[in-house]
């Protein structure tokens, strides 16, 4: 039944279906983002209706609005650019969030 592959989901998973689809969304949402899309297309690209919606499926995630979170990986590229070298320690930003 419907129900016992739900109860069945959250066992195996630790979050409800519909947790972890928003969880998906907004983390293709960030990919998207990080690509350089803007946080309308991505939200939009990412099944989001409308931008309320995505904002505050992104707050419950990320507990920051899309616009901080993308200011925030800015600064932090940023930082980690390297002195005399101009290079960026990708690996450390992939890793933030």
């Amino acid at each position: 039944s419907r129900e016992n592959c739900c109860r069945f989901f959250k066992r195996m998973t630790g979050q409800t279906l519909s947790q972890y689809l928003e969880t998906y969304r907004v983390s293709r949402a960030i990919a998207l983002m990080q690509q350089g899309e803007s946080v309308t297309s991505a939200a939009m690209r990412c099944g989001f209706a409308n931008m309320g919606r995505f904002a505050e499926a992104f707050r419950r995630r990320m507990h920051c609005a899309p616009r901080e979170y993308l200011r925030k990986i800015r600064l932090l590229r940023e930082s980690l650019i390297l002195p005399g070298r101009g290079r960026i320690l990708t690996g450390y930003v992939k890793s933030f969030g």
